[in-house]
């Protein structure tokens, strides 16, 4: 307990951009996975594939909960149409430019907005944005701490030439 009894929130302390694609802070590590463009997969709503949409900006981030006795109840950093309990990640690059989050009407179940991170175990976040332009030399991804109990923001600083190439 801190100050008065008040429960107090671990900070999430750096100001500066992570540049090694990990981030740990206590038992919580956020490490980015995957950035590809390429065309997003949605269910086409009779459960039998999927539907090609346009080309878009994924990131994978993986949190994972590195406790032995401590759940993280946590929210995605997608934006939702309905429900702001979270708050969304943010992208930007070296030009400048801010690319807006994709929303979806429909998501596979896989794609939680909220969910329990239990001891030892990993939760994948799957965040689209608009495809960036050409030449981009790195982006900021900022991702806010209150999303898995914290306050503060990671912050990432990501070169462009990490792409990958879409699994599909």
């Amino acid at each position: 307990l801190g100050f008065f009894g008040f429960r107090t929130i671990p900070r999430v302390a750096p100001k500066t951009w992570e540049k090694s694609g990990s981030f740990q802070n206590g038992d919580v590590t956020i490490r980015l996975e995957r950035m590809y463009n390429g065309p997003d997969f949605i269910p086409n709503g009779i459960g039998l594939g999927v539907t090609p949409t346009t080309d878009l900006f994924h990131i994978r981030v993986i949190v994972s909960n590195l406790s032995k006795t401590r759940k993280i109840d946590f929210t995605t950093w997608r934006t939702r149409r309905f429900g702001f309990s979270s708050r969304p990640a943010s992208l930007s690059d070296n030009y400048g430019n801010y690319y807006r989050a994709i929303t979806f009407d429909s998501l596979p179940d896989y794609m939680k907005d909220e969910t329990t991170i239990y001891p030892g175990q990993d939760f994948s976040d799957i965040l689209v944005f608009q495809k960036p332009v050409q030449d981009t030399k790195w982006f900021h991804l900022e991702l806010p701490a209150v999303n898995f109990g914290r306050s503060g923001t990671v912050r990432f600083e990501v070169p462009s030439n990490i792409y990958s190439t879409p699994l599909f």
